[in-house]
């Protein structure tokens, strides 16, 4: 059960993380397609 737990902690710490750079990247990309 406890690692259970540890292991959904460690998942969304992962999802969070990714969807941070996720977004960095689009609007790196969305800066990057914006005439300037």
């Amino acid at each position: 059960m406890q690692n259970w737990l540890r292991h959904i902690k460690l998942k969304k710490m992962l999802n969070s993380h990714f969807m941070k750079v996720f977004s960095l990247k689009n609007m790196y990309i969305t800066f990057l397609n914006t005439p300037h």
